[in-house]
């Protein structure tokens, strides 16, 4: 169907003016008056439900990141999960402590063997328990204690000491 020139340009108009409504912020609808101001007729208006119309052959869709007022239940979730998270912090903040007080321990021990160990660095020498000979001398009225590892006589009293000089019992087969 072949339109005159006045309704071509009429329907273009009428398009022209949707065009607006739909794509402005604040215009809901476009009217013109045919009768001088008393009656208006709308020639656009905007579509609440419909999607904006426009002249592109094709659409595309976008996530935007869009500000939602939560519901009742779901405040409510989320106190929950706030509640178990500040109990997982607390017990993991009493955990630290724990091992940081066993660590700490641990690094105690390490220093005092560290300054133990300096210490015998710094000397070369330490006392050890070492099994000793007893040598009761009578002649010469001497105690010598001679060393197993090293048969270095290590200690010499005269006169016998006491303990030394009496005879000793056997107590059996115990020795």
């Amino acid at each position: 169907m072949k339109l005159n020139p006045i309704e071509k340009a009429a329907r273009e108009f009428k398009s022209g003016m949707q065009d607006i409504v739909d794509k402005a912020d604040g215009f809901s609808s476009i009217s013109i008056s045919v009768d001088g101001g008393k009656n208006y007729i709308p020639i656009a208006e905007k579509q609440p439900d419909s999607p904006i119309k426009t002249n592109l052959m094709s659409t595309k869709k976008e996530t935007l990141n869009l500000k939602c007022t939560l519901t009742d239940e779901e405040i409510m979730d989320l106190s929950k999960e706030q509640s178990e998270y500040i109990q997982n912090r607390q017990r993991s903040k009493d955990e630290l402590k724990s091992f940081s007080s066993q660590k700490k321990a641990e690094i105690d021990g390490f220093d005092a063997n560290i300054n133990r160990t300096a210490q015998l660095i710094s000397t070369g020498a330490e006392y050890r328990n070492i099994l000793c000979e007893v040598i009761v001398d009578e002649a010469k009225n001497e105690v010598y204690w001679i060393r197993q590892d090293t048969n270095e006589i290590v200690n010499r009293e005269s006169p016998i000491p006491v303990r030394y000089s009496q005879p000793e019992i056997p107590l059996g087969d115990n020795e």
